[in-house]
């Protein structure tokens, strides 16, 4: 998934992807025991680098069942605001894969915690996963639509739609 959008005659790319974590958000000492999405804003024009970037995940001590956020997909308003849109589930009994998104303002604020929309109602064991995970801007050019999965009675998975309006007024 990316987004690409010009600011002030500059180019930008934004995309995420899945990574394995530990409670210091990497994954070296000690080793990845959860899943988190980095997301990178890459500037293509008129020089190729990447020019901000950000890591979410759950900090929780591993004896603490931290959610993992997984199968990520973001988009970007015309102020420049962030929705990462995702699944997130932990070991916890009653964890189930619910709908999640994190936001970040354009004017360069930090990235929210993730904030559930949809709640899973129960484990879904064979069902493949992933496949609608969509986040867009709204034609409107500022709120942004994110379109998730969670798991749904009787072992499927349905879809959940929520349009988001980041920060109103440029909060």
């Amino acid at each position: 998934m990316a987004t690409v959008r010009k600011f002030g005659g500059v180019q930008y790319l934004w995309t995420c992807h899945t990574i394995g974590v530990n409670s210091a958000g990497n994954n070296d000492s000690p080793p990845a025991d959860r899943m988190g999405i980095d997301w990178f804003q890459i500037q293509t024009q008129p020089t190729f680098q990447i020019s901000h970037s950000g890591r979410i995940f759950d900090p929780a001590a591993a004896a603490n069942n931290p959610r993992s956020y997984y199968l990520p997909s973001l988009a970007v308003n015309n102020n420049g605001d962030i929705v990462v849109g995702c699944s997130g589930s932990s070991a916890n009994a009653l964890d189930y894969i619910g709908a999640f998104y994190t936001r970040q303002p354009g004017n360069g604020g930090l990235m929210s915690a993730p904030i559930p929309y949809r709640t899973g109602a129960q484990y879904v064991t064979h069902n493949r996963w992933g496949d609608y995970s969509y986040t867009s801007s709204d034609p409107d050019g500022v709120t942004i639509w994110t379109i998730q999965e969670y798991a749904y009675p009787n072992d499927f998975w349905g879809t959940q739609i929520a349009a988001i309006k980041p920060f109103a007024g440029g909060q």
